[in-house]
Formats: structure tokens, sequence, C-alpha cells
């Protein structure tokens, strides 16, 4: 008598229903934390740039401004650079402008929805917004809400970017500072 190899067509079922199952499950799991990473890329980027502009500022000993277009999502260095070299007999400051540098855009369906100014106490919700960093390494204190609007299929997130007054090294906002700036806005 032979020997019979193989699955029968009860048990093919049995393990595809099991790994159906699994996939189902684990599935918006790693959804969520697909969303979670973009999440985080793209407050990055706005950390990277705030990071950046206080070096410029220290390196160079000349304050740095981060300008953060709120209506249009986008945001940037606002830094000098000479018109005219030649003109030697021209104030330092007559021969340079202010131009934006490294300009950035949050991605689509992304939102910078709200700037807080903790200095000012100001809650800042559309226009132009700008965060100062002074050359002693110091800079003017402000909290950025970066929101992922809600669609059909994804629901809302938020995350934050921080700049103390006195330690003005960025950082992430974890939720409870979120939930305590920003609220409903």
């Amino acid at each position: 008598m032979q020997a019979k190899r193989g699955f029968t067509l009860a048990e093919v079922i049995i393990v595809v229903v099991i790994m159906a199952i699994i996939v189902s499950v684990t599935a918006p799991a790693f959804v969520g934390s697909l969303q979670k990473y973009q999440m985080n890329q793209a407050g990055s980027d706005l950390l990277m740039l705030l990071r950046y502009a206080r070096q410029r500022a220290v390196v160079t000993q000349e304050p740095r401004r981060v300008g953060i277009d709120l209506d249009r999502g986008s945001y940037w260095i606002w830094d000098r650079d000479l018109v005219d070299r030649k003109d030697k007999y021209r104030a330092r400051d007559d021969r340079r402008k202010w131009e934006k540098k490294h300009l950035n855009h949050v991605p689509e369906g992304y939102a910078i929805r709200a700037v807080y100014k903790t200095f000012s106490d100001d809650m800042y919700t559309n226009g132009i917004v700008e965060i100062f960093f002074y050359p002693d390494g110091t800079a003017e204190g402000a909290r950025v809400a970066l929101d992922r609007l809600a669609t059909d299929k994804h629901p809302a997130l938020r995350s934050g970017v921080k700049v103390e007054n006195f330690n003005s090294n960025p950082r992430y906002m974890d939720a409870d500072e979120l939930n305590q700036t920003f609220g409903g806005v």
C-alpha cells in the first residue's frame, strides 16, 4: 500500500481561513503605524529646520527668524545675503536683504494648525508667524501644532514641536503638552 502525500481540501481551507484572520487583525495596526510614521516625518522636517535656524544663529552670531505661513502650510528661514559685494562704502545692513531660505511645505493632507507664542501668550491660527533665534542660543518661545487632516479613511492626528525661551533646543511635544496648549484649536 502506498502512503498518501499532500493535504486534504479541508486542511487547506482551514489554513487559508486562519491566515485571513491573522491578516485582517494585523493590517489595521500596520496602517496605524504607517500613519504615525508619516506624521512623525512631517514633524521632523519642521523640527530640523528649527534646530538648523538655532544653530545658524549661534554660529554666525546673527539672529535668525523662522517664518511659518499657517494659511499655505509652508515654513522657511529668513536669511540675509549680500546684494552687492562690490559696494564697500555702504553700511553692512544696506548691502544685505532678507530672503526666504530652505522653503518647505507640509505634505498634502497635513496642515500647520496653530502657533502659540509662550512669552506673549498669543495664539495664532492664520497668517505668517515668526519664531526668533538669538546668537546666545536662546529663542522666542513657541509651540507649533501640526495636524493630519481627517479623511474618510483616516482619523485626524496631531503632533507638535516646542521651542523653549531659554533652552531653545526644539523638541517634540507629548500628548499632554499638546492638549494643554492647543485644546480644541
